[in-house]
């Protein structure tokens, strides 16, 4: 029984807003999640930009998901990683690396050649995954609290 990635259903939504929660301890500590706020916007996500949330299932359970979309900029159009996240207990099994690949198969499928992954600075485990999957850091974003 391996991992199998699949598309994001509304049946998904509580646990990827836990996941969310959980992710968000991590980068941004100091923040609350409004779950009915990110329940919204997950779900106009998957409507705006249909297939862009995939989920990772181990043995019928959900143990992590990916969150993605296509932008156009200046100097073309490319792809944003907003969010990846998997279980702890189900890391380095394989789900990361296969939720990635679902993300960067869909954007080529599609032309686009870049992918821009966002990662807050505090999320090691994070730079260190998409680092060893050949990404590499290109700039920096700044923020300031007021």
């Amino acid at each position: 029984m391996g991992i199998i990635i699949r598309d994001f259903a509304p049946k998904d939504i509580e646990r990827i807003l836990d996941y969310r929660e959980e992710s968000a301890r991590v980068s941004f500590p100091d923040l609350m999640l409004d779950r009915e706020k990110a329940k919204g916007f997950l779900l106009e996500h998957a409507e705006k930009h249909p297939g862009t949330i995939r989920v990772a299932e181990l043995g019928g359970r959900l143990v992590g998901f990916v969150r993605f979309l296509p932008e156009k900029g200046s100097f073309g159009d490319y792809g944003i990683l907003d969010l990846i996240f998997v279980e702890e207990d189900f890391r380095k099994m394989g789900a990361g690396k296969a939720l990635l690949q679902a993300a960067e198969e869909w954007f080529a499928a599609r032309g686009i050649s870049r992918i821009e992954a966002v990662v807050t600075k505090t999320n090691a485990a994070s730079l260190g995954f998409f680092k060893s999957n050949g990404y590499e850091e290109k700039r920096a974003v700044l923020q300031k609290k007021l």
